[in-house]
């Protein structure tokens, strides 16, 4: 272990064990120097990693104190809070229920707050949780694709450890940047892949605009097609976001839909709510899937179970990335120098909305 690592974590057990107190100074560089036998800028690297950690302020002029959350949260507090997009449909449950097992199990409370993938309530969420007395935030991000103005809320949340799922912030620091993410782009090329397998050469896909999701499922979806020499036309790639789906996938637009598909024989939906979405239109227009058009979707949810022939999907790990997700924020608060970036690798569960063209 590193110097300035082995000097942080004796302070923090000192702050841990109530050597010092809330709002103690603690002793100067120079003090500490000579205490450890090491130069001041390793001091000053140990004190920084607590001040990130949220155990140390540092005030300008005045000195270093303990940070009146750091003792509150390492000696009280048993409440994590899950913030995701939604809570009660679709994979949603599967999630929560994974998170739950496991810090019930460790004897944690969750706190659950949701966003329905608004900027706006994601602030207001973020604020009432800067004073509340939670020892962790589970998150998953709002409009991960669009610049966040939340950020700030986040970085001054930095007393707590933070884990995001499904999707992540690029723009915050690595340092505070931890997460678990599903394998988007490479899902996408498997969806392309089977697609291409099965004959299909004219393959169109419909992605969200907002979510890092439906970037990185584009990039492996145009991966896909150039790694085989196939290309794709853009007015037949439909993109779509949280405010604009009601209308673009409504009955009313369900012939214009179906014309941005035109001569494509297999599609690529972002998720099996949009592939759900997209065969009702079709079947208003008389359009069977896998007959006239072969469907592959994501997360292979209750969803993709709906229909007679099924929907060939792209797994999500559902309750496992739950529990991955909760084991991870617990050895995050234990040792909050722990890092975690973990990506779940992805299969594509095979149904019967995919025509074999090779041998119709």
């Amino acid at each position: 272990m590193k110097k300035h690592k082995e000097i942080s974590n004796i302070i923090k057990d000192e702050i841990k064990s109530g050597n010092y107190q809330i709002g103690d100074k603690i002793q100067g560089e120079n003090i500490l120097s000579e205490r450890f036998k090491v130069s001041r800028q390793t001091i000053r690297r140990a004190l920084s990693t607590l001040e990130h950690e949220g155990y140390l302020e540092r005030i300008q002029g005045s000195g270093t104190y303990v940070k009146r959350t750091s003792i509150q949260n390492s000696s009280q507090n048993k409440t994590i809070c899950v913030m995701t997009t939604y809570l009660d449909d679709y994979i949603f449950p599967f999630i929560i229920s994974g998170i739950e097992k496991v810090l019930a199990a460790a004897g944690y409370e969750i706190s659950l707050k949701l966003t329905r993938n608004k900027i706006t309530t994601e602030r207001s969420n973020l604020i009432s949780l800067i004073n509340s007395n939670i020892c962790g935030l589970i998150v998953e991000g709002t409009k991960t694709a669009l610049p966040n103005p939340n950020l700030d809320l986040y970085k001054e949340l930095n007393n707590i450890p933070i884990l995001f799922i499904n999707s992540f912030y690029h723009q915050l620091d690595n340092e505070q940047l931890n997460y678990i993410v599903v394998d988007d782009k490479g899902g996408a090329y498997k969806a392309v892949k089977h697609l291409i397998d099965n004959g299909h050469k004219k393959i169109s896909g419909i992605f969200k605009v907002d979510d890092i999701q439906g970037h990185s499922r584009f990039d492996g979806f145009v991966t896909a097609l150039y790694d085989v020499g196939l290309s794709f036309d853009e007015s037949n790639v439909i993109w779509y976001s949280t405010e604009t789906r009601q209308d673009i996938f409504s009955v009313e637009n369900a012939q214009a839909l179906v014309d941005k598909l035109k001569d494509c024989t297999g599609v690529v939906c972002y998720n099996d709510e949009i592939a759900v979405l997209l065969i009702r239109a079709l079947q208003t227009i008389n359009k069977k899937v896998p007959d006239d058009i072969s469907i592959v979707s994501f997360d292979n949810s209750q969803l993709s179970h709906l229909f007679k022939m099924g929907i060939t999907s792209i797994s999500h790990p559902g309750s496992e990335l739950g529990e991955k997700a909760a084991n991870s924020i617990l050895k995050m608060i234990e040792d909050p120098s722990t890092r975690i970036h973990y990506t779940f690798d992805t299969e594509l569960v095979l149904r019967d909305s995919v025509k074999n063209l090779r041998n119709p």
